[in-house]
């Protein structure tokens, strides 16, 4: 798996992952300490366009000692590295503790797609009319010109 180049913080921020085993597909315990003051988030991995999706959701605020309720998506580009973040550290600076973080996760292996349930089906590709629209024969034996 290759590495992601981490970005860099003007402040020095201490991200810790929890130790702890999680299932593929289950959220990951992530506390993210800035200044001495410890921010707990639940990390997962989500579908993106391109690149690794990952979504935060924020737990425990420590600067402001209170529970928190926000939620931010970031993005990892694994090829030209041009991270992106929802939060407004990383619109205004360009970086930001969200994109570390996820950047660690997906360096350690633990941003695993969940499997896929036994059960669902595999959709069939797109139908393709063998015949001509125009003559409605296989187009082997279609004599019309377009």
């Amino acid at each position: 798996m290759a590495s992601i180049p981490h970005t860099t913080l003007a402040r020095k921020s201490k991200i810790e992952i929890d130790a702890g085993a999680s299932e593929p597909g289950m959220p990951i315990f992530v506390s993210i300490t800035v200044d001495g003051k410890k921010t707990v988030y639940w990390a997962e991995r989500i579908p993106a366009d391109f690149g690794v999706g990952v979504h935060f959701r924020k737990i425990w605020d420590g600067r402001n000692q209170d529970f928190a309720g926000e939620e931010y998506s970031v993005n990892l580009d694994t090829v030209s590295r041009c991270h992106s973040c929802e939060c407004l550290g990383f619109l205004r600076y360009g970086y930001c503790r969200h994109v570390d973080a996820a950047i660690q996760l997906f360096d350690a292996g633990r941003l695993v797609l969940p499997p896929r349930p036994e059960h669902v089906e595999e959709r069939p590709g797109r139908l393709v009319n063998p015949c001509c629209f125009m003559c409605h024969k296989p187009y082997e034996g279609c004599e019309c010109t377009i």
